[in-house]
């Protein structure tokens, strides 16, 4: 199953490649404790995101220390969930019952660790992102004691990978300030690595197998893998677990897979939404994109009523202004987009949804219906509704990015690095992304291609090109092409 790059890793992909590291593993996980069939039980029950079996399962289990950090998983699972505040109440009461007994544990530096992260997860979820620092830097404290502890601990060996896998996220100019504040230098291969160590310790443990599916699909997340098995697609998609489903439509949202997104969407049942709010969502999202406008906007509407989060909520608003645009009422999608400028305003977790919102007044409704089209995976409706577009000369850029996408994932490569080429010459003066990411699109075919000097120099028009929107997320980009390059050259 063919995965496409992604456009740019933003502040909130990273974040749910962090809350999939964190919130999606228990790390005091080892056979003598799953070897107890209660706390096995109860742990299924957090995963199914069952608050009614999970009360009735964690009553029967005896270590009070385990059952308060059963209690803090769930109750972290259902505030990341919904972004209620009740739910935040909640959470924070559990996560203080847990703290207060956790050192009291064999392995008490490990769970502080964790318990210290889902408060960083919590946090950064906010928009809080200094104080989802803080405690990420209290959470590492945790895990160098525990180090020097008990290195070979299981739940040791989870957290090192994740370290490792985070802190290679860290941006190259914020290394210095990382490592005077006592952060050693992360590496994502390596913390792979570790994850890996970690399953096969724990292979056969009931558990750890949604957890291992989550953990395959953030490595592919964070590295950008151009492949993701048909093996782990086929078991995300049969779980019972609300997270993993939620996961595996993010997962088909950026391989292009509309119809097998919507095929799921149409098989999850009716208590998902109530425990798991964002699969409205992915709903709108694929509704959209599917040119179903009156059934995204409906979703849209049911997503908003219910969850209370920032990052989702103000794209929910940009779903419905696009809906609207579709449907050729633009006084209406024009009050959207100013009210999802107002809640994108608040946070910094989502550049993206900004920028196109403060763009919907001179969006082009052909160029958007041939983006969804695009975006749903319907790349030959895309390029026939191009051919039949009269294009106004200010939308020309664009327009021709839009095709050459479109070529390129048809696997008419010659006709797209043509194209690609002449967005690159019409960029100097255009700040938006499409300059830039042609030049990165067309390093990734000449890589393909094992034509490495013509990589570098797209490589090289790119960075020369990224100095407008989304500048941040593009210089990741550029560096991860590199990499690739340099990679095969040291073969």
């Amino acid at each position: 199953m063919s995965i496409q790059a992604a456009r740019f890793v933003s502040l909130r992909q990273i974040l749910i490649a962090v809350s999939i590291l964190i919130s999606t593993h228990i790390s005091h996980a080892q056979r003598s404790i799953f070897a107890d069939k209660t706390v096995s039980e109860a742990f299924e029950c957090v995963y199914n995101i069952d608050n009614e079996q999970f009360v009735a399962k964690s009553a029967l289990v005896n270590d009070e220390i385990i059952r308060r950090y059963l209690c803090e998983y769930m109750a972290v699972m259902n505030y990341t969930a919904t972004n209620n505040k009740d739910n935040y109440n909640k959470y924070m009461a559990a996560s203080d019952a847990a703290l207060d007994v956790v050192d009291k544990h064999k392995y008490g530096h490990t769970f502080r660790c964790n318990l210290l992260l889902h408060r960083c997860l919590v946090e950064m979820s906010n928009g809080s992102l200094m104080a989802g620092g803080m405690q990420f830097w209290k959470a590492y404290r945790e895990f160098k004691a525990g180090e020097k502890a008990y290195a070979d601990y299981e739940g040791q060996i989870m957290l090192r990978g994740i370290f490792n896998i985070l802190l290679s996220q860290i941006p190259e100019k914020w290394k210095g300030i990382a490592g005077f504040l006592g952060f050693d230098g992360g590496d994502l291969a390596k913390g792979f690595a570790n994850v890996d160590d970690y399953r096969k310790r724990m292979k056969g443990v009931k558990g750890a197998y949604d957890e291992s599916l989550l953990i395959s699909f953030a490595n592919i997340f964070l590295s950008h893998e151009q492949v993701v098995s048909d093996d782990l697609a086929k078991q995300m998609k049969s779980s019972k677990s609300p997270v993993v489903q939620y996961v595996y439509l993010l997962s088909m949202g950026r391989q292009y897979h509309g119809a097998e997104a919507e095929s799921v969407i149409a098989a999850l049942p009716s208590r998902f939404y109530s425990v798991f709010p964002l699969f409205y969502h992915q709903k709108a999202k694929f509704a959209l994109r599917g040119l179903r406008t009156h059934d995204a906007i409906a979703a849209a509407d049911k997503f908003i009523n219910i969850y209370r989060g920032v990052s989702c909520l103000n794209d929910a608003y940009l779903i419905k202004a696009y809906a609207y645009l579709l449907d050729g009422n633009s006084e209406k999608a024009n009050e959207l987009a100013a009210k999802c400028v107002s809640l994108a305003a608040k946070s910094d977790v989502d550049k993206r949804t900004l920028a196109d919102a403060e763009r919907v007044p001179e969006t082009d409704q052909t160029l958007l219906r041939v983006r969804m089209q695009f975006e749903y995976g319907n790349f030959y409706e895309s390029l026939t509704t191009l051919r039949g577009y009269k294009m106004p000369e200010r939308h020309r850029i664009e327009y021709v990015f839009r095709y050459a996408r479109a070529q390129h994932l048809m696997g008419d490569a010659s006709h797209a690095i043509a194209n690609y080429d002449k967005v690159i010459s019409w960029a100097a003066n255009d700040k938006r992304y499409f300059g830039p990411y042609s030049a990165i699109y067309a390093a990734d075919e000449m890589i393909k291609q094992n034509k490495l000097d013509a990589a570098k120099a797209y490589v090289k028009t790119a960075r020369q090109l990224n100095n407008g929107e989304f500048s941040k997320e593009l210089d990741q980009r550029i560096a991860l092409t590199s990499r690739q390059i340099d990679k095969l050259e040291n073969k």
